[in-house]
Parts: C-alpha cells; structure tokens; sequence
C-alpha cells in the first residue's frame, strides 16, 4: 500500500513539475498561435499554427497572474504593471510580430485577442502612403508578396474561374455587369493575369473618396485622406517631441488621449492638452506603425492608430503546421507550409 501511495506521488509530481516547465516555457519563451483569418496573406494564412518567440525581443512580465495556464479562466483582482525582461534583439521593421490588440479596454491587456500583423514603422520613423505605395523615411518599402484590391475586366467568366483555381483565390468577387471583378492579388500575380486571353485589363482598387476615420479618431482635414493616401508622419517614441497641427492632431489623437491618458481638445484651430494651449507634445512612451500584408482586406493601424509597445508579445518566427479546413480531408494538412518561416 506504501510502496502504491510512494508511486502515484511521484507520478502527480511529475506531471506538476512537466506543467509547471511547459508554463514558464508559455510565459517566457515561446507562444502557439493559430491565424484565424486572411489578413496576413500570403505570409499568414488561416489555420496556420505559428509559433511566436519570446526571446527575440525580450518576454513581457504576465499582467494576470491569477490565471489558470493554457484556460480563458483568469481573475483580475491582481493587475502587474508592464515589465518587459532583456532580448536577444530587437524590434525591426519587416518583422511579423504578435500582440495583444490595444483597444480592447474590457480585458487585462495580456487577455485580449491575439493579432499578427508586419511591423512597418518604429519610433521616429517617417511614414507615408500614396497609391498604396508605403514610404518610410522617403524609402519605398518593397514587400513581393503584398496583396492589393485590384479591378479586372474580363469577356469570358470561364477565364476568371481559371485565375481562381490557378491561384487559390478566396476573396473578391464580380462588382457589376460589364464584366469588372474585384481581386485580390500580388503585383506579380496581376502582372501575370494581365496577359492571359480575355483579360482587358487589371488595374488597382484606388479609393477615390475620404475617409471620416482614420487612426481610430475623426480625420479633421479637408484633403482627400484614407487607407490609401495617408500624409507623411512621425511614429511616436519616448522623448520624441512633435509640432500639433489641427489639421493632422487625427494621427495621435487616440496616442495622447488613451495611451498617454492626457486631456486633448481642439478648439477655434487651438490645440489644449490638460487644458493648456500646446504647439507641441513630448511622448512618454514607445509606438508602432503595423499593416497587414492584405493591404486592402485589413484591420491595421490605419484603422486603430499606433502600437504601443507594452502590447507586443514577441515575434513569428516559424509555421509549427498549417491546416485547411475547407479542403477535404486528405488535403486538410498543408505539408508545404510546416516549418516554414513567413
């Protein structure tokens, strides 16, 4: 009876010392992530499952400690602030990063959805977009495998169903009668499709019209500004100091009213923080600027504003396995995408 009580202690201390090891390495080191939708394609696609290192740019301090590991149960009654541990490296533009989405004020930052998006921007970076075309610091950002919305003509739907099939296609669709269909493709897979037989032509999905929101705020300018031109601005970082503008104040007014919890108005063409008159701000913190690769199937800064760094959890490095749930089942496992790096 002994020696049976002896054995099965020491089978539940191994089986707490194995959960408590996969615990730490959950916190600490490494992250599994599945990709729910299409957002990051072709980099990310659903039902990828990517692994999301800790390491690289140093592991954050869990903010809910009173959580049951690898469950949604969780208490808030105990809030840690923000503590991020030394990395190997550091966040760089280009990078596929993960994080927990800023604006979802319900939840303890660590418990809110988990994002993928590309990092484009870091702190004191000067972006701008013109044609869908991103610039930072004056630079072209040149990224082979970003997908636009782009208008095809077409005579024959025989020859769309083709382009569909040939490439995979799973969004877009015909926008009227003549023949105009709306896809979304590579510069390259529109360069190709150009070509073929039947094809009038392909030319990209520009917005013509202003957009009211952009940056998660009310875009008070009258020039022609949305998800495809965007004026020239600095990413906002600790101790970077920038000129207020009422005409572009849109671009940081979600950073300084929520993030940096300061009193903003604008009033008369003057800009008041904490109800004082301000031609300038100073930022305490670290922000950044992300997009997805489907430009224009997105949910991304130009719409949510900035990225502040506390919510960054670490960055994609590998696709652990990748699963397409809508193939039948012997083709469900995608071979060619395990291991892979995005």
């Amino acid at each position: 009876m002994a020696s049976r009580k002896k054995h099965l202690t020491g089978w539940i201390t191994a089986i707490a010392v194995a959960f408590l090891l996969l615990t730490l390495m959950r916190v600490f080191f490494i992250q599994v992530h599945v990709v729910h939708n299409t957002y990051m394609s072709n980099a990310l696609l659903p039902g990828d499952m990517v692994f999301i290192n800790k390491i690289v740019y140093g592991p954050r301090l869990p903010e809910t400690p009173l959580t049951v590991p690898y469950t949604e149960i969780y208490s808030d009654k105990i809030q840690l602030p923000y503590l991020r541990f030394p990395g190997k490296g550091t966040i760089a533009r280009n990078d596929i990063i993960a994080f927990n989405y800023p604006l979802d004020s319900i939840l303890p930052p660590d418990k809110r959805p988990v994002y993928t998006k590309r990092l484009i921007g870091i702190p004191g970076d000067v972006v701008s977009i013109s044609a869908k075309k991103v610039y930072v610091n004056h630079r072209l950002v040149s990224l082979p495998d970003v997908k636009y919305a782009y208008l095809v003509k077409c005579s024959s739907s025989g020859t769309i169903n083709e382009i569909i099939k040939k490439y995979e296609l799973t969004e877009g669709g015909i926008v009227d009668t003549k023949g105009i269909y709306k896809l979304f493709l590579t510069p390259r897979q529109a360069s190709i499709i150009d070509s073929f037989p039947g094809i009038e032509y392909v030319k990209l999905s520009l917005a013509s019209t202003s957009q009211d929101f952009l940056f998660n705020a009310p875009v008070n300018s009258t020039k022609r500004w949305n998800h495809d031109y965007i004026p020239p601005f600095v990413v906002p970082g600790k101790n970077i100091t920038i000129s207020l503008t009422p005409d572009k104040i849109w671009i940081y007014e979600t950073v300084i009213r929520f993030y940096e919890h300061r009193q903003l108005t604008v009033k008369d063409s003057l800009i008041f923080i904490n109800g004082q008159p301000a031609s300038y701000y100073t930022f305490s913190g670290n922000y950044y600027f992300v997009l997805d690769d489907n430009r224009d199937n997105a949910n991304d800064s130009r719409n949510w504003g900035f990225l502040p760094e506390q919510f960054i959890i670490g960055k994609v490095t590998r696709i652990l396995c990748s699963f397409d749930f809508e193939a039948p089942w012997w083709k469900t496992i995608r071979w060619k995408r395990t291991g892979k790096k995005p």
